[in-house]
């Protein structure tokens, strides 16, 4: 009868491309999932070797920063014992009535003693030079403040992007 005939067509054959169909389906949807899941793993496992990298290598950028200054000081050091040695009696006289340094430098060029003027030259600069450091360490402190939060805000833009795009690649079931 065409009745049977069509539920036989209806079992057999359409039942058989729609369930095939869906196994492609699932499949791909399958792989996709594998794929993300891959992903995901591999960025966990390498997110915390990043950190630790970047943690070391600041660790080892400051302790190179820290042997630097420690030699600065010592050269510095020894070049101020030397001069102050032989001049800080002197020096010591003349600061109970100068406090005033273009004073003192007028007074040391024109008794032509340019040990002094140089070491009072050194000595401003010296002070500009922690007062300029210091302040520059702060600026590149908050350099690096707003650097990493665009940096890590960018990272999980992209993220959600390659989300957002991988679920909207997906076949609609």
């Amino acid at each position: 009868t065409p009745l049977a005939v069509a539920l036989y067509h209806f079992k057999c054959v359409i039942l058989t491309k729609v369930l095939t169909a869906w196994s492609g389906v699932v499949r791909d949807r399958g792989k996709m999932m594998r794929f993300k899941d891959k992903i995901f793993y591999r960025w966990r496992h390498w997110t915390p070797m990043f950190k630790k990298l970047n943690r070391l290598a600041a660790n080892a950028a400051k302790w190179i920063r820290l042997r630097r200054l420690r030699k600065s000081y010592d050269v510095m050091i020894q070049l101020c014992l030397v001069v102050v040695d032989k001049r800080s009696e002197a020096l010591r006289k003349m600061r109970k009535y100068f406090c005033d340094r273009k004073l003192m430098v007028c007074a040391y060029a024109l008794m032509n003693k340019q040990e002094h003027v140089m070491m009072l030259d050194c000595w401003r600069r010296l002070k500009l030079f922690w007062l300029n450091r210091r302040k520059w360490k702060a600026f590149r402190w908050n350099y690096y403040i707003e650097y990493h939060q665009n940096k890590t805000q960018v990272i999980f833009d992209a993220w959600k992007a390659y989300i957002q795009l991988d679920s909207t690649s997906r076949k609609r079931t």
